[in-house]
């Protein structure tokens, strides 16, 4: 074993105990990786940033940027109300819509995006239907990473398959080639929950106590359950003000339902 191969192995083991460990941002670690073989003269620098040329980071960066997107529109809070309006309190229905609509989006962004882009929405499904989050938590992270083989923009695999073949001179696979073979494996994983469900699933009752002070304020004042959290940046001409000054309310029909400043949170200022 030369030092070169030493080298390398030692910033791959770094590495990984850097995302284990989650010691600092994942896209921090990605790039001290990167430099790291840089300075160490594995790569030259042309090498070394070559990377970001590719079709596979490309596709990757966008996907999760459109996945931030939709998080960022609030639609996910009116997909669980959707969800409940359609399916009830029964668990099989509710697992069975969200597996096919975390399946299906998970298709065209990337699958650990969809995953976490779901994951409010569950949660609020689990406190108003009363279903355990455990039960639904696993459905849909199966049918998030089988929903993923839809397309090849659905997981980094795929998108990497893709951009190998392209550059040894290979024909590359079409948007859409694995659709058949995705859709066969979403729903077999989605009828195997169906049916098998409250016998493999863990089962973890959620109590009264689990609420936060927003969500029993919520249910006390009969709220929307549709809550913006704002941010004040220095400088802003609403920094200082109080709300009656403002007129938030009698200009934008905004009601404040709580201030916080650092760690402490004011209800009903």
């Amino acid at each position: 074993m030369n030092a070169e191969i030493l080298t390398v192995l030692v910033i791959l083991c770094i590495t990984v105990i850097l995302l284990v460990f989650e010691l600092v941002r994942i896209d921090v670690a990605a790039v001290l990786s990167m430099l790291s073989l840089g300075w160490t003269g594995i790569l030259e620098p042309a090498e070394m940033l070559s990377g970001f040329s590719s079709n596979a980071v490309a596709a990757m960066m966008a996907v999760m940027i459109m996945g931030h997107g939709i998080a960022r529109s609030g639609i996910m809070d009116r997909f669980s109300r959707l969800v409940l309006n359609k399916a009830g309190n029964s668990r099989k229905k509710i697992i069975g819509l969200m597996s096919l609509s975390v399946g299906g989006l998970s298709g065209f962004i990337q699958n650990i995006g969809a995953a976490a882009l779901f994951l409010p929405g569950i949660l609020g499904i689990s406190r108003r239907s009363k279903i355990p989050a455990s039960v639904l938590i696993m459905p849909i992270g199966f049918a998030a990473i089988l929903g993923g083989t839809l397309s090849m923009v659905g997981s980094g695999p795929l998108i990497l398959i893709n951009d190998l073949l392209r550059n040894g001179g290979l024909e590359s696979y079409g948007l859409l080639s694995v659709t058949p073979v995705g859709l066969l494996l979403l729903i077999s994983g989605i009828v195997f929950f169906f049916l098998f469900g409250s016998k493999v699933l863990p089962y973890s009752p959620a109590g009264e106590e689990k609420k936060t002070e927003q969500e029993k304020l919520i249910e006390t004042l009969q709220l929307p359950h549709h809550i913006w959290h704002y941010a004040v940046p220095e400088g802003c001409p609403l920094a200082g003000e109080t709300p009656d000054r403002i007129g938030l309310w009698e200009q934008y029909g905004i009601n404040i339902l709580g201030l916080s400043r650092a760690q402490e949170v004011e209800y009903a200022p």
